[in-house]
């Protein structure tokens, strides 16, 4: 993380995140989601979709709300790191080495702060989403909110929007 600017405003929205934008939109305006009593009336890849969704709702707050952690951690870390006295003579090896110090005394990679386990479980959401044909809006909505998630300033992978208007295609048709 020693570097990493993960406060810059993002870019200007891509095309692909705006296609994304316009499908949650139409499906939030549409009030696509779907009650739990009425799940088990949607064919069993839509329903698994939905609980994918209601999982990746929950996942997303988690990751979300530990990166803020994590950040504040770093900043405070150092902050602390640079108002060392050694700072200032430190090589940049010794300053990196400061850096990981004061990180490790300021809980940057404690448990409440680790992205790594969300992360995971994020992923492997995604990627059962992808493999589920949504037949329904109410599946479709799920791949919305991956693609709306996936396709910001830090990931360009196009997989879960294909997988989207593969699915809205298919949809559209019937």
């Amino acid at each position: 993380m020693i570097g990493c600017d993960l406060m810059k405003p993002p870019p200007a929205p891509s095309r692909r995140s705006l296609i994304a934008g316009v499908g949650l939109g139409a499906g939030v305006a549409l009030g696509l989601g779907v009650a739990p009593s009425a799940t088990k009336a949607l064919p069993a890849g839509d329903a698994e979709l939905v609980a994918i969704g209601e999982r990746l709702e929950v996942v997303l707050a988690e990751l979300s709300s530990r990166i803020d952690v994590q950040q504040f951690r770093i900043a405070t870390a150092h902050d602390a790191a640079k108002r060392d006295p050694a700072w200032a003579s430190a090589s940049p090896a010794q300053r990196g080495d400061l850096l990981s110090r004061y990180e490790g005394l300021h809980g940057v990679d404690d448990d409440d702060a680790d992205i790594e386990a969300p992360g995971l479980e994020l992923d492997a959401l995604r990627r059962r989403s992808e493999a589920i044909t949504a037949t329904t809006w109410a599946g479709l909505r799920t791949k919305a909110l991956f693609v709306a998630h996936a396709h910001g300033p830090l990931n360009e992978d196009a997989s879960e929007l294909a997988s989207l208007l593969r699915d809205l295609g298919a949809l559209s048709a019937a």
